[in-house]
């Protein structure tokens, strides 16, 4: 079924059947967010083994159960309710910090997002320092950190004579624009195509009804 724009199958998740059918052999990635720990674990441990490379990330209720889904094969697994006393706190002792990132991450309206690109093989970027990536005056992208490989640290900041190598992470902020330009630069072509913003001038067009 169709509905907001969205392709939904309707069934039970936990069952393998309905998650072949939504397409997870294909998925880059899967979401497990039922009500419940035992039925999203169900659902990881299924995941996991109908697709070996999905990335997954999964939802629980109690901290004491986050080994549990790293066994069962989760790459991430998130607790809304420490998340939301986290969050809670920040408003509370750092309001404006709170608010700016509010905006940057979950506010579409306007031009500015944090986006991550992944240096892919044969990148033109490979082997350049970090502040090569733009001149100074260039209307760019702002790399706010870098990390090295899938599983290494995050580096805030990092020193213009970073050298860039296969599989690093980077982590921008920018428009619309500087963030597509950069992720062509970098040859993450798949993120730079999915970045669309509020008041982007290069967002792609909405067909009328009926036209």
């Amino acid at each position: 079924t169709e509905a907001d724009g969205f392709l939904r199958i309707v069934g039970e998740a936990t069952e393998d059947g309905v998650l072949v059918d939504a397409g997870i052999r294909r998925a880059h990635s899967l979401i497990a967010a039922l009500p419940d720990d035992p039925s999203n674990l169900y659902v990881t441990l299924s995941a996991r083994s109908l697709c070996p490379d999905i990335y997954i990330v999964a939802r629980t209720s109690h901290q004491a159960s986050e080994p549990k889904f790293f066994q069962a094969g989760a790459d991430r697994v998130v607790n809304p309710h420490q998340i939301g006393g986290s969050r809670m706190g920040a408003v509370a002792t750092q309001p404006h910090v709170a608010e700016f990132f509010d905006e940057v991450l979950h506010d579409d309206t306007h031009d500015v997002a944090v986006i991550e690109f992944t240096v892919p093989e044969r990148s033109s970027v490979l082997g350049m320092g970090v502040g090569e990536l733009s001149h100074p005056g260039d209307e760019r992208a702002l790399v706010v950190a870098l990390r090295k490989g899938a599983h290494g640290e995050y580096v805030a900041n990092p020193d213009p004579e970073a050298v860039l190598d296969t599989g690093d992470v980077i982590i921008a902020v920018g428009s619309a624009a500087q963030l597509k330009a950069l992720g062509r630069r970098v040859g993450d072509i798949a993120a730079a195509a999915e970045i669309q913003l509020g008041d982007s001038d290069e967002q792609s067009p909405v067909e009328a009804p009926g036209g």
